[in-house]
């Protein structure tokens, strides 16, 4: 019994900073000055509006990370931005 305690508890902490470490990287992305859409400098503005809303940066953070938290809860990793294709076939 002491085993599966020590597992649990150990399994409890993993979750624990998978969560404190993709909430951070979450928070610096979201201080970081700029954004993949505004960083297409030579795009047309009505281009990168429309850009910023497909990726959903145009929502707030909090339901940002909920909708990321949701589909990483079911493995779906997104889109790559570089070469859109799903990160899930890229790895």
């Amino acid at each position: 019994m002491p085993f599966f305690r020590f597992l649990a508890w150990r399994t409890a902490g993993a979750l624990a900073l998978v969560f404190a470490v993709a909430s951070g990287a979450m928070l610096l992305a979201q201080l970081a000055p700029g954004d993949f859409a505004s960083s297409q400098r030579e795009m047309d503005p009505e281009f990168i509006k429309a850009e910023r809303h497909r990726l959903g940066l145009d929502r707030p953070i909090g339901e940002r990370y909920l909708r990321w938290a949701g589909r990483l809860l079911t493995f779906d990793f997104g889109e790559s931005l570089q070469y859109q294709q799903p990160v899930g076939a890229l790895v």
